[in-house]
C-alpha cells in the first residue's frame, strides 16, 4: 500500500511541476520577447528546516489591484541545522541532514493596496541522510520526496541601485512547510522564514 501511495503521489507531483515549469518557460520567453524586460530574479536566504539560500524566477500577470505570478523557487540548504527530525527512521535513528536541494512552482498573490505578498506551492526535495541501528555504525543514503508549501512575505524597503533602470526590493518571509520521504515513513511539518532580495527592471 505504501508504494502504491508513493507512485500516485509521485506521479501527481511530477505532472504538476513538468508542466507548470514547461509553461511558465514558454510564458517567460514569449513575454521577454514581446516586451523585451528583463525577467525578475531574487536570491533569498532562510532560516528554518532547511536551512540555506535560493533563487527565485518570476514570470507576472497584473490584474487591477491584484497581481498573480508564477514563481519557480531552486532551494540548496542543509537539513537539521535548527530542529532535531527524528528520531525513527529505517528501522534505526535519524542522526543528521545533508545538502538537501528542492525544486518548486508556486503561485504568488500579491495585493498592490497593501503590498503583502502569498504563495503556495509544491515541489520535490532530495539529498542526502545519515542515520543509525542500534550497533551499526552510522550510514548515509539518498533520500527525496515531496514537499508542499505556504509562505507570506511582506516589502521592507526598496532601493535603486541603477537610477531608473535597475531595484532591489528587500522582503521578509515566513513559511510552513510539509516534507515527506517517497518509500519511508518520515515526514516533518516545520516553520521557517528570512530574508529575501528581488532585483527588477
Amino acid at each position: 500500500m505504501r508504494m502504491i501511495r508513493d507512485a500516485v503521489l509521485l506521479i501527481f507531483v511530477a505532472m504538476l511541476l513538468m508542466g507548470s515549469i514547461h509553461a511558465d518557460g514558454q510564458d517567460m520567453l514569449k513575454q521577454f520577447q514581446k516586451q523585451n524586460k528583463k525577467i525578475n530574479v531574487s536570491l533569498g536566504f532562510r532560516i528554518g528546516e532547511p536551512m540555506g539560500v535560493n533563487l527565485q524566477f518570476y514570470r507576472g500577470v497584473t490584474t487591477g489591484c491584484r497581481k498573480s505570478r508564477s514563481v519557480i523557487d531552486v532551494l540548496i540548504a542543509k537539513e537539521g541545522v535548527l530542529f532535531d527530525l527524528g528520531p525513527k527512521y529505517k528501522n534505526g535513528e535519524w542522526r543528521s541532514g545533508g545538502t538537501r536541494f528542492a525544486v518548486s512552482w508556486f503561485h504568488e498573490v500579491h495585493h498592490r493596496t497593501f503590498g503583502e505578498y502569498l504563495y503556495y506551492g509544491i515541489g520535490v526535495q532530495m539529498g542526502s541522510r545519515k542515520y543509525q541501528k542500534l550497533a551499526e555504525n552510522l550510514t548515509e543514503n539518498f533520500a527525496w520526496g515531496p514537499q508542499l508549501t505556504l509562505r507570506g512575505e511582506v516589502p521592507v524597503r526598496t532601493f535603486t541601485m541603477v537610477p531608473h533602470q535597475l531595484y532591489c526590493k528587500v522582503t521578509l518571509f515566513a513559511e510552513m512547510v510539509y516534507h515527506t520521504e517517497i518509500g519511508e515513513e518520515f515526514s516533518y511539518f516545520k516553520p521557517a522564514g528570512g530574508v529575501r532580495f528581488n532585483w527588477f527592471y
